[in-house]
């Protein structure tokens, strides 16, 4: 049988067998091409390599073309920046779809990255695949800055395919004749490609749903990415990305990322600077509000490089920590408990902090009125819990339900 027609063979059965990422297959051009190893998808074609094709088990070629699907649905192919290194980057990817697809019961190709084979052990494998790309990212540029030989053997051919960038990512088919720059092309084309996608999960989900094959994992993963829910935390951090080249001008939140842990194609770099982070632990902050607080600070840490110093404060500074982003702990412990005052925390980054502050956020119930007298030299969001009518005399206000 030619390799072609195996292809075709593997794709249909997957209709019949995993009809939700069969059906997303479908809209992929399945095609065998030598000129790499193994395989590769960029949101366009899935091109395999005939003779690792040949080679490869029945249930492993359906892995195989599942892997390079999921790339697409998660539009990995439109995702990677330029200042990405791109093989670290796709071994991010590459253990984010891997745990996907182990975990919808795919068998993957035994050269690929896998918990077994991973460097740092099974446990840490699943840790990885459970987070974001750009956190996995993160975690891979700071491992290998620590070691430079990390995960060198992953670099090297542990993969089960590569995801190329999509044409649009490198200017191809998009049009400047309307005056608009070729940047602002690709970012258009990039979004017509996330819509179009959206598209095409809505309508694979619908035909899975009817066949009664969709398991409860990936019915929470479509559903994330058709009705976003945005970390208010990773909205902060690049509202803040945005706005490092025009101080203190507040564009309104960009909400094109589809879902938790998508870049915007406008953010320039990484790092986020010197954060001040202030929590207000009054008597009327309770434990599952300050939970939601670590849970955040932490995907902020892991995702961003910087420097976060952590107050603690009620009617005065209780306690203050500096972390690293690359030493943030797994759990801050928070003191007070006392009446609530926002002027220490701003008293405290006046009289104690040094260095350069590119923000203050300001964590709180909003239940108290006590506010500096003149706003600090440096942008303030405040996240507020409870309600809707906190009226701060500066800075910009984000209601969390």
């Amino acid at each position: 049988m030619q390799t072609i027609d195996l292809l075709t063979k593997v794709r249909t059965n997957m209709l019949l067998d995993h009809p939700f990422i069969g059906q997303l297959a479908t809209s992929l051009n399945l095609k065998f091409d030598d000129t790499m190893d193994t395989a590769y998808t960029n949101g366009v074609d899935i091109g395999v390599n005939q003779s690792y094709f040949n080679g490869l088990l029945h249930k492993e070629r359906t892995g195989l073309i599942a892997h390079e699907t999921f790339h697409v649905m998660l539009l990995h192919h439109v995702r990677r920046q330029p200042w990405m290194d791109a093989q670290l980057y796709q071994i991010a990817i590459d253990i984010v779809v891997n745990g996907l697809c182990l975990e919808n019961r795919f068998t993957l190709p035994s050269d690929g990255i896998l918990p077994e084979t991973w460097e740092g052990g099974v446990e840490e494998f699943y840790k990885l695949s459970k987070m974001t790309v750009e956190q996995v990212y993160r975690y891979l540029e700071v491992q290998k800055r620590k070691n430079p030989e990390a995960h060198q053997q992953d670099v090297k051919g542990n993969s089960t395919g590569e995801c190329r960038d999509h044409p649009v990512m490198k200017g191809e088919g998009t049009d400047t004749s309307s005056g608009k720059t070729r940047q602002q092309e690709v970012e258009r084309a990039v979004k017509e490609e996330e819509q179009k996608m959206k598209t095409r999960i809505a309508q694979a989900f619908q035909a899975a749903k009817k066949a009664g094959e969709m398991s409860a994992g990936m019915e929470r993963l479509v559903q994330d990415i058709l009705q976003p829910k945005i970390k208010w935390a990773q909205r902060i951090a690049r509202e803040i990305s945005s706005r490092s080249k025009t101080k203190h001008v507040w564009p309104p939140f960009n909400r094109r990322y589809l879902h938790e842990g998508i870049y915007l194609h406008s953010m320039q770099g990484e790092s986020i600077g010197n954060v001040i982070w202030a929590t207000d632990t009054s008597g009327s902050i309770d434990q599952p509000t300050l939970d939601e607080i670590n849970s955040e600070l932490r995907g902020l840490a892991r995702s961003y490089e910087g420097e976060f110093t952590c107050l603690s404060v009620d009617s005065k500074v209780c306690k203050a920590e500096t972390f690293q982003s690359d030493r943030f702990p797994k759990n801050i412990v928070w003191e007070g408990g006392g009446g609530t005052n926002f002027r220490p925390a701003f008293n405290w980054v006046r009289d104690n902090y040094k260095k350069k502050v590119s923000v203050m956020i300001y964590a709180t119930d909003g239940w108290c009125s006590r506010f500096p007298d003149k706003p600090p030299p440096y942008p303030v969001f405040w996240v507020v819990w409870d309600q809707v009518e906190f009226e701060p005399p500066f800075g910009r206000v984000l209601f969390v339900d």
